[in-house]
């Protein structure tokens, strides 16, 4: 080889372990033994040790030993000529004891050389699988935390036929359906809620969709149990868009049946009397108030009936109060009998009752009047082998144009007192 080929041979080496030494990447050549008898500045300054220390240990020795015999294997199967290169992922040992994952990949160089040797580079990747143990352990989080909410959690796309893409285990507590049936069929969600707030959730859905992304919506209705049972929901979303620009909805379904039966059991008890169940006094003015608001043109107008129990006092002082309360259920449960489907009966308080009949044309005002009284008559309680039972008197007075709900009261408690006195007197 003549003078200027050697020269052009020793510079170009050169360069080329000036490149190695300055790559941002570790790289070690390594003999058959494991030994690094060459690394550069890069690997030194990951790992810690000196030049003279790679050199006078094997790789193994600074290799964590849970990745260790995955290295080794690769290695000697390399050595073997099974394969020509590998790559792995390991973790080494800095010299200081501290861990650096890295990316690592071997080749081996065989041709032209008296002995063969190794190449490997290693790129640091301790932040990346930090960064993904981080995210491993809040994706645990998150689904444990999604998984023992007492609600279901979702993600779907809108309308009634979109597709579900999750939904949370509590879906089978509450419905009774897996979330792989819920997930497999697009118009479950829809095909389960009440007919009677399909109409309702669908133009929400609408109004949702039109308003702006992000904020929080938040949707009451009916949804059918597996079983048959209804379950009343409220569904909380917001709608986000996915990186295709896709939009979907992100909720939470909560059971709240039993907010609701609170609910209706609250609006039922304060409307009604709650020793007799009809209607209180402030439920039947708010109905009277409708019949004035809604009286026909023709002669069949809606008349109010005071009832008032006579001698009730009597029945307190001889029988006890126990027995009065009896006797005013059984008042009650009589007179809404009479009443029917034609009408409304109240309690006013004490032994006054008050009825909203729609249906009786005028001229047989009387004649209903003595199917009040008799109702009252028959309304009995037996107590100690004694039959308690009380007579009433009765008045009435027919809606008309521009009455007012007291004119009316007033109207019908002076004609039910005038109908006691008669009864007193014997008229």
């Amino acid at each position: 080889m003549d003078d200027d080929v050697r020269e052009v041979l020793e510079a170009r080496l050169a360069q080329l372990e000036a490149v190695i030494e300055r790559a941002p990447v570790g790289i070690g050549v390594v003999d058959l033994e494991g030994h690094t008898p060459l690394t550069n500045a890069h690997l030194r300054r990951m790992l810690g040790y000196t030049a003279e220390e790679f050199a006078g240990m094997p790789f193994a020795a600074y290799s964590h030993a849970e990745d260790n015999a995955r290295n080794l294997l690769l290695w000697e199967r390399m050595v073997a000529g099974e394969i020509d290169d590998f790559a792995m992922e390991k973790r080494f040992v800095r010299k200081d004891g501290s861990l650096v994952w890295a990316e690592l990949t071997v080749s081996l160089v065989r041709d032209g050389l008296p002995a063969p040797y190794a190449i490997g580079m290693s790129q640091d990747i301790t932040t990346r699988k930090r960064l993904e143990s981080e995210l491993r352990a809040a994706e645990l989080r998150s689904r444990l935390l999604v998984e023992r909410v007492p609600a279901v959690v979702y993600i779907s796309e809108p309308g009634a036929s979109g597709a579900w893409h999750y939904v949370s285990p509590q879906l089978e507590r509450m419905l009774g359906y897996t979330p792989e049936e819920w997930m497999a069929d697009a118009s479950l969600w829809f095909a389960r809620i009440h007919p009677d707030d399909r109409e309702f959730v669908l133009d929400r859905t609408v109004e949702i969709m039109s308003g702006e992304h992000g904020q929080l919506n938040s949707s009451t209705y009916r949804l059918t149990h597996r079983d048959g049972r209804t379950v009343w929901v409220r569904d909380d979303s917001v709608v986000l868009r996915d990186p295709s620009g896709r939009v979907a909805f992100h909720g939470v379904i909560v059971d709240v049946t039993a907010e609701k039966a609170l609910e209706a059991q609250l609006e039922y008890q304060a409307a009604h009397d709650s020793l007799t169940g009809l209607v209180n006094r402030t439920r039947f003015r708010r109905e009277v108030e409708d019949a004035i608001a809604t009286l026909p043109t023709d002669l069949r107008r809606p008349a109010v009936l005071f009832v008032d129990l006579d001698e009730f006092k009597d029945v307190n002082d001889r029988f006890g109060h126990t027995v009065g309360d009896h006797l005013l259920v059984a008042v009650g449960a009589a007179l809404q009998g009479t009443v029917g489907e034609r009408g409304t009966a109240a309690r006013f308080g004490g032994d006054e009752f008050a009825l909203l009949v729609h249906d009786v044309p005028e001229d047989r005002l009387p004649e209903f009047s003595e199917q009040v009284l008799a109702a009252v008559r028959s309304a009995t309680v037996v107590h100690e082998g004694v039959e308690v039972h009380v007579d009433g008197s009765v008045g009435a007075a027919v809606i008309g144009p521009g009455d007012t709900v007291e004119q009316l009261l007033r109207r019908a408690d002076t004609a039910m007192y005038a109908a006691k006195r008669a009864d007193d007197t014997g008229a």
